[in-house]
């Protein structure tokens, strides 16, 4: 993307590049967003989740047209692949992470986009136990 006032390409704000981790936080989310999903950036991680999409999903029952939802907490990870998808997101955090989703009646993921790589979803199914496997 090009800055229309300095003409540097990248992303930035205020005139400072944003990190990739921000960069990819917002990419993620409009990917979500093009696909219908209502989305909410956390900015600066003060929360277990990065990201916080609903989705309509369908109604209850024609007659009550009552809406039920999705709701997904996400986590969005980019560090280089060599370190892999754990390594800045620990067994306190992914715990964290899926106790809030159980709060929010929702599920957890993990968004992993290193560095010239493309994106990968990855479910709580696929995430390591303790700290010593995600090595």
């Amino acid at each position: 993307m090009r800055n229309t006032r300095t003409g540097r390409s990248g992303f930035y704000r205020n005139g400072r590049a944003l990190s990739r981790g921000t960069q990819r936080e917002r990419a993620v989310k409009a990917l979500l967003e093009d696909k219908g999903w209502f989305v909410v950036r956390a900015p600066a991680s003060l929360g277990s989740a990065d990201l916080l999409a609903c989705k309509r999903t369908c109604f209850l029952t024609y007659a009550e047209r009552k809406p039920l939802a999705e709701v997904l907490l996400v986590q969005v990870k980019s560090d280089d692949q060599k370190f892999g998808p754990f390594n800045n997101f620990g067994p306190k955090d992914r715990a964290e992470l899926l106790a809030d989703a159980e709060k929010a009646g929702g599920r957890a993921t993990l968004a992993y986009w290193p560095p010239r790589r493309k994106l990968t979803w990855i479910d709580p199914d696929q995430w390591p136990e303790n700290r010593q496997e995600a090595a």
